[in-house]
């Protein structure tokens, strides 16, 4: 799409992914596990993690000149947990991700860039549960520990 001679193209899409994850815990010594009758505390869990990812992404660049362009894209992730297992419980959260890159090509062989971005990094489902309230936020809730 050209509009006011600047070329512009956009892009968009959706993704989704579903995980069945079998998690065990059994006692160990030498990194074998030990059979039941060995072991003292009688401990093993086993827990069943359904993982569901969705998202959506949009971005559009725009040829200001050969040598420039702007890339400006937004990206929605929703992911949702559940384990039925030992430790059952369900969380879920969703994240906003914007991205704006400016892009320099001097040569037919170099590009420049400078990009800013949210960058959305997943916790594992159980890690995240498991932690005292402080610590189970969102990650634009998260501030550094002092």
């Amino acid at each position: 799409m050209q509009i006011a001679g600047i070329t512009t193209e956009w892009l968009g899409g959706v993704d989704a992914r579903y995980d069945i994850n079998e998690l065990s815990r059994l006692p160990t010594a030498g990194r074998a596990v030990l059979p039941a009758t060995s072991d003292p505390l009688n401990f093993s869990e086993t827990d069943h993690v359904h993982l569901l990812d969705l998202s959506a992404y949009a971005q559009a660049t725009a040829r200001w000149t050969p040598w420039f362009r702007s890339v400006i894209g937004i990206r929605l992730d929703h992911i949702h947990g559940i384990d039925s297992g030992t430790n059952s419980g369900r969380a879920s959260d969703s994240l906003l991700q914007p991205k704006v890159s400016l892009v320099f090509t001097p040569a037919d062989t170099t590009e420049l860039y400078l990009s800013a971005a949210v960058v959305f990094t997943a916790t594992i489902f159980e890690v995240s549960r498991k932690l005292p309230p402080r610590h189970n936020r969102s990650a634009s809730d998260r501030s550094p520990e002092r």
